[in-house]
């Protein structure tokens, strides 16, 4: 197997992706490595995003489509589901007049 590496870094995640090729079939595979969490908790998100605690807790709350979920009383959000949700309400500019 052949391997070829990229580093993204953020201000607190690092993400590697390897991607691998099979000598034999040239198959690619694309292995993506994360150091740090896979989930946040509200203020992490707050902190991530820029949006306040108080309104990610309403969000949690009041938002069916809002990707969190309770461990216990814990409050989790999956980083790769909120980073979309992030980058999905940019796309419909919700709250802005057309």
């Amino acid at each position: 197997m052949i391997e070829k590496e990229s580093n993204c870094t953020s201000a607190i995640w690092e993400t590697r992706e390897i991607l691998l090729i099979c000598p034999d079939c040239s198959k690619q595979i694309k292995l993506i490595e994360r150091n740090g969490p896979l989930t946040l908790t509200p203020k992490e998100a707050a902190i991530r995003s820029g949006i306040g605690i108080n309104t990610i807790y309403e969000i949690c709350r009041d938002n069916p489509a809002f990707p969190a979920f309770r461990v216990g009383k814990k409050t989790l959000i999956p980083v790769e589901a909120f980073d979309k949700w992030v980058a999905d309400l940019g796309k419909r500019r919700s709250g802005f007049k057309k």
